[in-house]
């Protein structure tokens, strides 16, 4: 028998011949970096290591191209928290700690909740006590 004629919808969704591998358009042409061409196993370590460098040379320029914030500035989100305490931290400065504001009253023991016992079921459901 010979072969059929391929419906419409099969000519569309068909390639009309099989994929040619360029030579022109090849990653090494197109990023520069033999890595794309070693066929070992260290390739994509070796890849993901570029990554990762570049990754953590951008975040390094990023962070010395900030301004430096002002000594006694209070922090408005927590980026900026944590910013000031890497940057006191790198910097080796030393700071006094904070001292908290108790309220006028002040805590009492007596304020403080029971917890659970064993048998009793925990107000959240899911939530076990921790022996």
């Amino acid at each position: 028998r010979g072969r059929r004629k391929p419906s419409w919808i099969e000519s569309l969704l068909r390639p009309k011949s099989r994929p040619r591998y360029r030579k022109d358009h090849s990653y090494v042409s197109q990023y520069g970096d033999i890595d794309g061409t070693l066929g070992s196993g260290h390739s994509r370590f070796q890849s993901s290591q570029h990554i990762r460098l570049r990754s953590d040379q951008d975040h390094q320029a990023d962070i010395a191209s900030r301004p430096a914030p002002p000594s006694e500035q209070i922090p408005v989100s927590a980026k900026e928290a944590l910013d000031s305490v890497v940057e006191r931290v790198s910097s080796g400065k030393n700071r006094t700690p904070k001292q908290l504001t108790v309220p006028s009253g002040g805590l009492k023991f007596s304020q403080l909740r029971k917890a659970p016992s064993k048998g009793e079921k925990h107000y959240i459901p899911g939530v076990r006590r921790l022996e």
